[in-house]
């Protein structure tokens, strides 16, 4: 872990893609004034400029409310805007590839969907490791079932890294069940 996060707030208020319909730096803007601390502007159908533009003006919003912006995918719209870091998924390029390009200073995450795709995140130096899914999700396809939360407290266990679950609410789930399944957690905002 580089020493960049040791004064991130994780869990973070993480914004990973805007309600439909609502602009991305008008949702930014929202979270941001409802108290988020880390932005990820994550669109997976978005063109370059797209994203390029929104970047740069989510960006000075979260300077002014001293939040992170993290760009999800996209290690050259992160560079080219200068966010605070990265957020790959399995088919991005490698932690290390990202390091060397975006230097220590700057966050990476990486999204893990087992406790050896956590650890090797970690050991490529990322800040930290989205985790899941741990429910069902409609979010996107998924080829394999949801691992659960024993799955989540025995890889959590295992890192010095931050771990954030991923998928963590589904309107499918009775009311309360998101907080009774993760409460136990020591990461877990109570």
């Amino acid at each position: 872990m580089t020493d960049c996060c040791h004064d991130v707030p994780f869990p973070p208020h993480a914004l990973r893609h805007y309600r439909r319909g609502t602009p991305p730096v008008t949702f930014a803007r929202q979270a941001l004034w409802g108290g988020a601390t880390i932005l990820q502007l994550r669109n997976k159908t978005a063109s370059g400029r797209d994203l390029c533009r929104w970047s740069e003006a989510i960006l000075p919003l979260t300077r002014q409310h001293n939040a992170l912006f993290i760009v999800n995918d996209r290690l050259d719209i992160a560079l080219a805007t200068g966010a605070d870091g990265v957020h790959l998924g399995q088919d991005d390029l490698p932690a290390t590839v990202a390091r060397k390009l975006l230097g220590p200073d700057r966050i990476i995450g990486v999204s893990t969907g087992t406790r050896e795709e956590a650890l090797q995140a970690e050991k490529e130096g990322a800040d930290y490791v989205g985790f899941g899914h741990i429910f069902p999700t409609g979010s996107k396809d998924k080829p394999l079932p949801p691992v659960g939360t024993l799955a989540l407290q025995d890889t959590a266990s295992l890192l010095s890294i931050p771990l954030l679950p991923l998928a963590v609410y589904s309107w499918r789930m009775p009311e309360g069940s998101y907080h009774a399944e993760l409460q136990a957690l020591p990461s877990f905002p109570q």
